[in-house]
């Protein structure tokens, strides 16, 4: 390996930690958005008793959130093709602290406290969900039940985010394969 070369690697990990960064931090700003979704939801829906934002509430955690899990699969991806190319560099340890692969490691990013919010969000989802079928019930939209459109465009926002965790589930994964498949 020539020491341009290196260098070069070098300059990408760089640029790669400055990408994953940003994009974490992005993708922790769409958990504030969720959260201010959640009490307008609260306040005007159940509170104030407003029917309609009770009923489209879940739309907008699912695509909030669902874009929040498809950032983070891109910051997944990421950091696979970063570990990757630090395999490839010797690199001293210095080095490795600049670019902080030991912070950011796949284990930090799926600790106990990222899984239990995980959950969390989940269960609130299913709590909006389920609160929006039961306001629906009680309202028609072009003659039809709201709770039947309410519950194909549910099904649509649990698919949507469905498919988003199973993405992120699989990123690293793909990424191990993707470049071991492109190398051989």
């Amino acid at each position: 390996m020539t020491a341009s070369t290196r260098e070069e690697k070098i300059a990408y990990l760089r640029d790669l930690s400055a990408r994953i960064q940003q994009m974490t931090t992005g993708a922790e700003r769409f958990v504030y958005f969720a959260g201010l979704i959640a009490a307008a939801t609260v306040k005007i829906g159940l509170i104030d008793k407003k029917d309609p934002v009770i009923i489209i509430a879940p739309y907008a955690l699912a695509f909030v959130i669902t874009y929040q899990i498809q950032m983070y699969t891109d910051v997944e991806y990421l950091q696979g093709v970063r570990e990757k190319v630090e395999a490839s560099v010797n690199l001293t340890q210095q080095e490795i602290i600049l670019l902080e692969s030991v912070v950011i490691t796949r284990k930090y990013r799926n600790r106990l406290s990222v899984t239990l919010a995980q959950v969390f969000y989940g269960l609130g989802m299913v709590a909006f969900i389920a609160y929006s079928g039961v306001r629906s019930y009680a309202h028609t939209w072009a003659g039809v039940n709201l709770l039947f459109w309410n519950t194909l465009g549910l099904l649509g926002c649990l698919a949507l985010a469905g498919s988003a965790i199973y993405e992120l589930r699989r990123a690293g994964a793909v990424v191990d394969a993707q470049i071991t498949n492109s190398m051989s």
